[in-house]
């Protein structure tokens, strides 16, 4: 609805959905209400890409709205204090090193794919995460005008993975959100 209120008609990155919660891949349609599902969708404006990342409850077939588990909970509170350590390694001066300290400083594993990478005309450097070699941008400083993407991944075997993901702005006093779309019943305080 947001991207055609822009006039954007055509996504980057069409949604994908996936189960979040232990068991595996299981189609979406079939997990029960209160099960963790992500989703990660783009969008072109402008001529730049966008993307977004989130992981909610599924509702279930009703459509009433899910309560998260103590253990939901418990992940959401791992995530929620991973992601403020992201953000803040997000200011000028600041480096791709500086977003995989802070997940050794939560006490997070790496995940498998980016921690952040650039944003323009598709993925772009610096790419930063496990795996991708030194010369990728990790440590590349972060100045003002730059634009990423950077995603916080939690996961505990019984109650799954939380992940999501920000696209946003260095600025000169640190950085902007440029994604507007909050996190649901997962992160205090939003809607």
């Amino acid at each position: 609805e947001r991207m055609a209120g822009l006039g954007v008609t055509t996504p980057d990155l069409e949604a994908v959905f996936s189960s979040a919660s232990p068991g595996g891949q299981v189609p979406v349609d079939e997990l029960p209400a209160g099960a963790l599902v992500s989703c990660h969708v783009g969008a072109i404006y402008a001529g730049y890409e966008g993307e977004v990342v989130r992981t909610w409850l599924n509702p279930g077939a009703k459509g009433l709205a899910a309560v998260p588990t103590p253990g939901q909970r418990r992940l959401a509170g791992r995530w929620s204090a991973l992601f403020d350590r992201l953000m803040e390694a997000c200011r000028p001066g600041g480096s791709g090193t500086d977003l995989l300290a802070a997940y050794e400083t939560a006490g997070e594993p790496l995940p498998s794919g980016p921690v952040a990478h650039g944003v323009g005309l598709g993925m772009e450097p610096p790419l930063i995460g496990d795996g991708f070699p030194a010369d990728a941008g990790a440590t590349t400083g972060f100045a003002p005008g730059m634009v990423l993407f950077v995603s916080g991944q939690v996961a505990e075997p019984e109650v799954g993975t939380i992940v999501a993901g920000e696209t946003i702005l260095i600025t000169e006093g640190g950085h902007e959100l440029l994604t507007g779309h909050g996190h649901g019943p997962l992160r205090s305080g939003d809607g």
